[in-house]
C-alpha cells in the first residue's frame, strides 16, 4: 500500500466523497472513501466518515463500528477519540435493538454476552476481509511494477542495440507521446525526443509523415 505525500483531505477521492455527501449520493461517497482508505497507510478522516455513513445512511452498525475502531487506532486527538467511542456505543445499542430477542426492555446478561460474541465474530471477519483485499491490492501493484520494469528494460535494450542513436521514421497519426511510448514504454519522455529534434520539428503537435527523428 502506498502512502500519499499529500494530506488525506487533499486527496481527489476524499474531495469527491465530500461532494457526493453534500448531494446525498451516499453510496458513491462510500466508494470514494474506500478508494482513499485503500491508497493510504492511514486514513482516519475517511474511516470516521465511513463509520458515520454506515450507521446513519446504511443502517449498518456492525460495519460502522469496524471503521470507527480503525479511526480510533489512527487518530491522536483524545477529544475526537472520545466522540468516536460515543458513536461506537450508539452503534452497539442500535445493533442490540436489531436483534430478534430485543423487545425494548433490558436483556439478560447471557443475551448481551451472546450478542457481544456475535459482534466480535463479525468484526473479525470484516478485518480478515480487509486484510485480504489489502494483500491482493499489494500483489497487483507489485506485478504491475514488475511488468513496467521489464517493459522499460526491453525498450532500453532496443535503443542500445545498434551503433549510435536510433532514427525513427514518423508514420501518419503518430505523436511524440506515442513514439516515446514505443521506445521507452511510457509517453512521458516526449519532451526528451523534442529537445534532441528541436531543429527539425516545426510543430510538436503535428508531425510530418516520413519525417526522421533521432531517438536519444
Amino acid at each position: 500500500m502506498r502512502q500519499s505525500s499529500k494530506p488525506e483531505v487533499d486527496d481527489k477521492n476524499f474531495a469527491l466523497a465530500m461532494r457526493h455527501i453534500r448531494s446525498g449520493a451516499y453510496d458513491n461517497a462510500i466508494k470514494a472513501l474506500m478508494a482513499v482508505v485503500k491508497s493510504r497507510d492511514t486514513a482516519p478522516e475517511s474511516n470516521l466518515l465511513l463509520g458515520t455513513l454506515h450507521m446513519d445512511k446504511r443502517d449498518d452498525p456492525v460495519t460502522a463500528m469496524y471503521f470507527l475502531r480503525r479511526y480510533i487506532e489512527e487518530c491522536d486527538d483524545r477529544n475526537q477519540i472520545k466522540i468516536a467511542e460515543q458513536l461506537i456505543d450508539t452503534a452497539k445499542k442500535k445493533f442490540l435493538k436489531s436483534l430478534p430477542a430485543y423487545n425494548g426492555v433490558s436483556q439478560s446478561e447471557s443475551e448481551l454476552l451472546e450478542a457481544a460474541r456475535a459482534l466480535k465474530a463479525q468484526n473479525t471477519s470484516l478485518r480478515n476481509q480487509a486484510a485480504s483485499y489489502r494483500k491482493k491490492l499489494s500483489d497487483c501493484e507489485a506485478k504491475l511494477a514488475a511488468l513496467t520494469d521489464a517493459s522499460n528494460g526491453e525498450m532500453r535494450s532496443m535503443g542500445n542495440a545498434g551503433e549510435g542513436p536510433m532514427v525513427h521514421t514518423v508514420r501518419g497519426g503518430e505523436t511524440l507521446s506515442s513514439i516515446s511510448a514505443k521506445y521507452y514504454g511510457t509517453p512521458h519522455f516526449w519532451e526528451k525526443i523534442l529537445r534532441v529534434n528541436a531543429s527539425t520539428i516545426e510543430d510538436p503537435k503535428s508531425l510530418r509523415p516520413g519525417q526522421k527523428l533521432i531517438i536519444p
